[in-house]
């Protein structure tokens, strides 16, 4: 069954280590499944079964297949897995299934493949995380599917900015192979976000500060004036140097629930802090 005799010698040893290790009816229904790991092993002559070698041939999922053939490895054989080798291994192994995301051989699948191999050899030189590998090209994948779900096409504007649309949270993931498309390949794509969707964003924040504003328990002339820069900027789009201003200059007149500052024949309306 075997033709390597260090590995008849180690299955036999498993065999006597694993019936005392589990009973015999479990170990049996299993055989099957313990006789292939040491098969695998006997397709390496002069192989160490050390964490390189284990994690190279097996990988981190076939390792959970092998269970007890592993167990009788580090507890005969001194092997040792660190949890964060194992993690490692893993995360370069979702890297690769990535990679089957786009058909072999189509053009955006050359280029993924591409930007596959340059992430990994950072990872092997030290430079990068097996996980920041994972993270790069994953938004790969996803701008590559957006181009064309047959991978005939290379990512272009179009299909960038169909992306962002649909998953804004990408902008920054994505950097990293827009980077690599311009440095190996001269295309040049920007992953800017459109002025409507900072100026969304902006008004979202000064509106969350509003809130803080409101709920927090400071309510000195400080707080009040914080509150009156922020609600200009807010209710009528000003920006913090022109709302400082208009708090200067401008005439204020009280109002019920607010004041009306007035500059020229221009009025703006300022609501009361909820404590004002």
């Amino acid at each position: 069954m075997f033709h390597l005799e260090p590995v008849r010698q180690a299955f036999a040893s498993y065999m006597d280590w694993a019936l005392r290790h589990t009973d015999a009816e479990r170990l049996c229904l299993a055989l099957t499944r313990h006789v292939e790991f040491f098969i695998t092993l006997d397709q390496y002559p002069n192989a160490v079964w050390d964490e390189p070698f284990v994690l190279r041939v097996f990988g981190t999922g076939k390792l959970r297949k092998y269970e007890l053939p592993m167990r009788w490895l580090q507890d005969q054989q001194a092997l040792t897995l660190a949890p964060e080798t194992k993690q490692a291994n893993a995360e370069i192994h979702t890297s690769r299934k990535l990679l089957q995301s786009l058909p072999a051989g189509s053009a955006a699948g050359a280029v993924l493949q591409a930007f596959f191999d340059e992430l990994h050899a950072r990872v092997k030189a030290g430079k990068i995380k097996p996980r920041s590998m994972r993270m790069a090209l994953r938004p790969a994948v996803s701008l590559s599917l957006a181009a064309s779900p047959e991978g005939a096409a290379i990512p272009d504007q179009a299909a960038l900015n169909d992306m962002l649309r649909s998953a804004p949270g990408q902008r920054a993931a994505v950097s990293t192979f827009l980077g690599f498309l311009k440095a190996r390949y001269s295309i040049e794509l920007a992953a800017h976000q459109s002025t409507a969707h900072r100026q969304a964003h902006a008004r979202e924040k000064l509106g969350a500060k509003l809130a803080e504003i409101a709920s927090s328990s400071r309510r000195d002339t400080k707080a009040r004036h914080l509150w009156d820069v922020t609600a200009l900027r807010y209710f009528h789009h000003l920006k913090k140097v022109q709302a400082q201003e208009l708090l200067k200059t401008a005439n204020r007149i009280t109002q019920l629930g607010g004041n009306e500052l007035q500059v020229g024949s221009q009025v703006f309306w300022l609501p009361n802090p909820p404590w004002g």
